[in-house]
């Protein structure tokens, strides 16, 4: 949910310092995907809910993923 997305933030500095995570959250979120291939640049992780992921599946089905992590994954379940 939403509600987790800054403690994921968080928790990958913590444990994970050498990775950058960039959130993908909020109004303000690049939508353009040149901007968005151009900001993610260097970045391990996209952190983002499953609302804008259903929202921007464009966008980011555009990224050749190395792996997905899914939290509250019984939101894909159908």
């Amino acid at each position: 949910p939403t509600s987790v997305i800054g403690n994921w933030r968080m928790e990958i500095e913590r444990f994970a310092p050498g990775l950058l995570a960039y959130v993908h959250h909020g109004v303000e979120r690049i939508r353009d995907p040149e901007a968005f291939e151009q900001r993610i640049q260097g970045h391990q992780i996209i952190i983002t809910s499953y609302a804008l992921a259903r929202r921007d599946e464009k966008l980011l089905s555009a990224i050749p993923w190395f792996r997905v992590v899914l939290d509250e994954a019984q939101n894909i379940k159908n």
